[in-house]
């Protein structure tokens, strides 16, 4: 999808969130008590808000 993106020059950004001890399952964004999640969270509002004017 990454490179898909880039050959049509639509603005993304690519966030890789947890590691090989804090392993993060599709949709864990939406846990709203785990702090990586709220900052997944916080990374796609500012990126949203860059993009839409």
């Amino acid at each position: 999808m990454d490179q898909f993106l880039i050959d049509h020059d639509i603005a993304h950004e690519f966030h890789i969130y947890g590691d090989d001890e804090n392993i993060r399952t599709h949709n864990f964004e939406l846990n709203v008590r785990d702090q990586v999640a709220m900052e997944c969270n916080a990374d796609e509002k500012a990126f949203f808000e860059r993009v839409i004017k």
